[in-house]
């Protein structure tokens, strides 16, 4: 069949919708308690007891069953959860509720990762960039959109612009990370011809990123052990090799992104139990709901949006230095009563 073939547009609809159907199915089947799925949280690290390993390779956060007392099974300690922040954009996501007369507020560090790649690099047109608000990802795909305007004109009207964005956002990092042309084409939805003039123009502007993938080979052949800029350490086992190059490229930003949410949502509970506590201090309640790797879901009383907005900016705030360069990443924050619609209800403005 080919892809004009009705039939295909068919299949592909009863897959995702089998997809979505096995994939909510599975987290109902989980047990309950207070009548919420609870899940916690691993930060690549290895859990002896089970001999397994919890988060992930390059150092983001990821959800994970939590045991929790299950009243409906003889008041047993049983596995609960999953990964909660991986839930589909839609009706998955609508299940992810606070509790009635609270809303969601969302933030998200805005380009977290370009930050901290334009901060190690010390590039300085990326750095120049960065102080002026200008994403890396967007500078690239306006390059790309002169170099190639009838191409790209009708990849946008094919796609979409939303998709055609998140093409070149998802390109941006894949070659901070050592992604050739031929990944950005087949994994990324960038045409070759472009996905080639992008490889090239980015790695002759911003040399500093191929020279930070030299620096970080040689520093796993001479220690195996890479640093995070908040000083947690992380020893890459086995042979060098492509996948652990890969996996090293990303680690020290994302598990710097990882570190930073941890920090924030943190500061985000102990904010909440302070204000819970303590009444007369005229605090708002808050409290962390969801870690989403690069960004929080932070439930709150309606009626609180200033407050609370003000609050959790405060506890994103942290200054972080690296190859005598300070800087801090900013949040954007949205507004909504559900998962889903925090992303698109409100957004409260950028944080710069």
């Amino acid at each position: 069949m080919e892809d004009k073939d009705p039939l295909v547009a068919t299949l592909a609809e009863i897959t995702r919708k089998y997809s979505l159907s096995k994939s909510m199915s599975s987290s109902l089947e989980q047990p309950l308690r207070n009548g919420r799925i609870h899940c916690s949280y691993g930060l690549g690290e290895y859990d002896e007891e089970s001999e397994s390993k919890s988060g992930t390779d390059t150092g983001r956060l990821s959800s994970r069953a939590s045991s929790c007392m299950n009243v409906y099974d003889g008041k047993k300690w049983v596995d609960s959860g999953c990964n909660l922040q991986n839930r589909k954009a839609g009706i998955q996501r609508e299940g992810i509720t606070p509790d009635e007369g609270e809303l969601f507020l969302g933030a998200d560090l805005s380009s977290a990762e370009a930050y901290l790649i334009a901060q190690e690099t010390g590039e300085p047109f990326m750095l120049e960039l960065m102080a002026r608000g200008e994403k890396l990802y967007t500078w690239l795909q306006k390059h790309c959109e002169s170099a190639f305007p009838e191409r790209l004109a009708k990849l946008k009207a094919d796609i979409g612009d939303k998709k055609l964005y998140t093409a070149f956002k998802s390109s941006t990092h894949a070659i901070h990370y050592g992604a050739e042309p031929g990944i950005l084409c087949s994994q990324h939805d960038i045409p070759m011809d472009v996905a080639n003039y992008a490889h090239s123009l980015y790695h002759r502007k911003f040399p500093g990123v191929g020279l930070r993938m030299v620096k970080i080979r040689a520093e796993l052949h001479r220690t195996k052990t890479l640093k995070s800029v908040f000083g947690r350490h992380k020893i890459f086992m086995g042979t060098p090799g492509k996948d652990m190059y890969n996996n090293a490229y990303a680690w020290k930003s994302q598990s710097a992104i990882g570190e930073l949410t941890l920090y924030a949502m943190s500061k985000i509970y102990y904010r909440g139990k302070t204000a819970q506590q303590y009444p007369s201090l005229n605090l708002p309640w808050m409290f962390p709901a969801l870690n989403t790797h690069d960004g929080i879901m932070t439930r709150f009383k309606k009626g609180n949006e200033t407050a609370v907005r003000k609050s959790v900016y405060e506890c994103f705030y942290k200054e972080i230095t690296d190859n005598e360069i300070t800087l801090r990443i900013p949040i954007e924050t949205w507004l909504g009563r559900n998962f889903n619609e925090s992303y698109e209800i409100e957004n409260m403005g950028y944080n710069g």
